[in-house]
């Protein structure tokens, strides 16, 4: 057993050494096609999403589905920019473009091996970055989702709930483990691709206290995926991370463990 999970981890760790740049130049200027469609996509479905809202509360649906119908304005004009870049160029299959291969025994159990190794380095990253903050004298920020869930109404909880832990994952292992490191890696090669791929991730979640182990994790993201060759244990890996955080924040709202709230 010991052996096997050595070999696991050494494996995981010089993956991205197998990877080429002619490798991921091959899908670089489909990307990039994709980048250059999302705007565009985005735009049409802002512009149509109030008409859309109007029409679902005109057959007597709830208001609160307007809400839903603005969160989902990003992920429906990512999946029409995928379906019209394929259009575009079609020489390669949409899943084997995006690194899906299905989702096997090996990916749930890789998935499952790092994060129990990565679960408590990425609490004790962010416990020592709450104490530099404090010691330096700077305001400690609060996760965004963290936020919600701790103070909005139930059925915004659910929704943003399903967002982090289904949608969420998704989108971001497309986003940063495919486009992002495709496209750097192509021209810089992979070990920069990787590190610029994390650094993204860990940016756009907007909360500096987190973003050691929000690096962190966008590395092991990214070596998992380069290992399996599938963007399955990647996004199980990251809706594991999720469901367990959120699962925790809602028990602790539930049970009214406000400290666990404001951590």
């Amino acid at each position: 057993m010991h052996d096997r999970l050595l070999q696991f981890l050494t494996r995981l760790v010089s993956s991205w050494r197998r990877v080429g740049r002619d490798e991921l130049a091959a899908d670089r200027n489909w990307f990039l096609t994709a980048v250059a469609l999302l705007p565009l996509l985005a735009a049409a479905v802002i512009l149509t999403a109030p008409r859309a809202v109007r029409w679902l509360t005109a057959f007597g649906l709830p208001a609160d589905w307007g809400k839903l119908a603005g969160l989902a304005v990003l992920p429906v004009a990512g999946i029409l920019t995928l379906v019209l870049a394929q259009a575009i160029n079609h020489r390669r299959p949409l899943a084997e473009r995006l690194g899906w291969r299905g989702c096997h025994k090996a990916d749930v159990a890789g998935a499952g091996v790092v994060l129990g190794l990565v679960l408590p380095l990425i609490l004790l990253l962010n416990m020592f970055s709450s104490a530099v903050f404090e010691l330096c004298r700077l305001p400690v920020p609060l996760p965004v989702l963290q936020t919600w869930l701790a103070h909005a109404d139930w059925w915004t909880v659910g929704q943003m709930a399903v967002m982090a832990v289904v949608v969420a994952p998704v989108v971001e292992e497309i986003v940063f483990r495919r486009l992002v490191f495709t496209v750097v890696g192509s021209y810089f090669g992979a070990g920069t691709g990787m590190v610029a791929a994390s650094l993204l991730f860990a940016a756009v979640h907007d909360c500096s206290v987190q973003m050691p182990a929000l690096f962190l994790l966008g590395m092991l993201l990214q070596l998992l995926f380069l290992s399996r060759r599938s963007l399955a244990a990647p996004i199980l890996l990251h809706m594991g991370n999720n469901a367990l955080a959120v699962g925790l924040l809602v028990l602790a709202r539930l049970c009214g463990w406000y400290w666990v709230l404001d951590m």
